[in-house]
């Protein structure tokens, strides 16, 4: 995997990247913008997750597309109907030009995946010992797909990475109800009104104290490991503050 992914390092240090995380910001992305630097090869377009479900994916395809959780395994496509993992896979091999960014023990199922890989993350964990966000070494940082997405284009090299839809404003969204059961309401950019709210108390059981603490570990985590000079956050009103905010013709 190591080997593998070391061809990829600071390939792409003529141009830009752009990562489309999962953030309601990303509606605000200038679509024309985007496709006119794509096409010319100024820009490389990352998305991650449930890009593919979106309306967006219709319009904007990525050159780059990072899935990590174990849900979404080429193995689970058929295990998980319910989360729709089979649908990711679907649009991706509608798009064979698209290429992955995935964990390293997913090389298992490689026989599965028919999009070439660019990168197999080293996806162990040494949270609290390291502050790496080398693909190539046990990151510092934890399980989150848009951190490895930001690792992936640090890792590639390019001159600039662009950051939008990493508003990090989910905990806008969690409502306690009478018996003090904790639901979230879903506010990615591709949900809509038939989105269903997820109750989350066994994710945190000691309630909001939990939750409000497992937020707070985004941000200590990208303050620990993605200090870089060349990464710009392009949402103005977005809640993560360790990217200096920057105009941008990619986003309205």
């Amino acid at each position: 995997a190591h080997s593998h992914s070391r061809k990829a390092k600071g390939k792409y240090a003529n141009k830009d990247a752009l990562i489309i995380a999962g953030g309601p910001s990303v509606n605000r992305i200038d679509v024309s913008n985007v496709l006119a630097a794509q096409s010319s090869g100024k820009l490389d377009v990352f998305a991650l997750n449930w890009f593919p479900l979106s309306d967006l994916a219709q319009t904007i395809v990525p050159n780059y597309f990072c899935l990590t959780d174990p849900l979404n395994k080429p193995a689970s496509q058929t295990l998980f109907k319910g989360y729709k993992s089979e649908e990711i896979w679907r649009y991706l091999k509608s798009w064979p030009q698209i290429k992955l960014i995935l964990p390293h023990d997913w090389m298992k199922q490689d026989q599965l995946i028919e999009n070439d890989v660019e990168i197999w993350i080293d996806d162990r964990e040494l949270v609290g010992w390291s502050h790496s966000n080398s693909v190539l070494r046990p990151r510092g940082y934890a399980s989150v797909t848009a951190h490895k997405t930001i690792a992936a284009a640090v890792h590639m090299g390019y001159r600039t990475v662009y950051l939008i839809g990493l508003d990090n404003s989910l905990h806008k969204n969690v409502e306690v109800d009478e018996q003090n059961q904790i639901t979230e309401t879903p506010a990615h950019f591709y949900d809509d009104e038939k989105s269903v709210d997820i109750r989350r108390q066994h994710l945190y059981p000691n309630g909001m104290q939990s939750l409000l603490y497992n937020y707070s570990l985004l941000f200590v985590d990208l303050k620990n490991c993605f200090q870089s000079g060349n990464i710009f956050n392009i949402d103005k009103s977005s809640l993560t503050d360790v990217f200096p905010k920057a105009n941008c013709i990619y986003i309205t």
